[in-house]
């Protein structure tokens, strides 16, 4: 809620600002501790119109990595885009683990280390940790298997063209449920080794999609 003001609040400056002075707002958003979904803001006019500008149109795409991107998107760009402050390369790693904690429910230690750059271990612990402080991920780090088990994430900003996937991975899951209901419901329940409460879950799960 804290987050959603602040960005707030920055949107309501940049739509009165322009120039260097949106370039300033900008900036500010990227160094904000709290603030890790960029939509909003990209989508302002004045922002967009800072790629007037050199120096505008690299932030604005540095804004776009932010958005959607990861560190390494970030390093595989670096030589045209400005360099990042101690503060945002700290949440641009936050933002990947957020990346890679969305496509994947075990992930080794040593994948995020190489994905954000880390080599030290403590260090990479605090990371992660911060990324749990954040409500970024709500995950538990397994030390004797050295992997991230991950639980559930938060959503980034989307692109457009991810859209259409989105809906059909959703319209997958909504036909699988309803599925798995039919053939709960042609099944007879003595005859299941599982409770009758999966066929009241099953229920839920595809009215929800309906």
């Amino acid at each position: 809620m804290a987050a959603a003001l602040a960005l707030s609040q920055f949107v309501h400056l940049a739509q009165s600002q322009q120039g260097k002075a949106c370039e300033a707002i900008v900036k500010q958003v990227l160094d904000h501790s709290n603030i890790f979904v960029f939509g909003e803001l990209l989508e302002c006019p004045n922002v967009q119109a800072i790629s007037a500008s050199p120096e505008g149109a690299k932030l604005l795409e540095l804004l776009r990595v932010f958005a959607y991107g990861t560190y390494q998107d970030y390093k595989a760009r670096a030589d045209s885009l400005p360099a990042l402050t101690p503060a945002q390369k700290r949440k641009l790693q936050l933002l990947t683990i957020v990346s890679m904690a969305s496509k994947e429910r075990r992930i080794p230690f040593s994948d995020i280390g190489a994905a954000v750059e880390m080599d030290s271990t403590r260090e990479l612990e605090d990371l992660i940790i911060d990324a749990v402080y954040q409500n970024l991920i709500d995950a538990k780090m397994d030390q004797e298997k050295q992997c991230l088990e991950v639980l559930k994430s938060t959503c980034r900003d989307c692109k457009d063209e991810d859209i259409d996937f989105i809906i059909e991975t959703l319209t997958a899951w909504g036909d699988s449920a309803s599925g798995m209901l039919e053939t709960l419901e042609t099944t007879k329940l003595s005859d299941l080794p599982f409770s009758p409460q999966l066929l009241s879950q099953a229920q839920g799960q595809a009215q929800s999609t309906q």
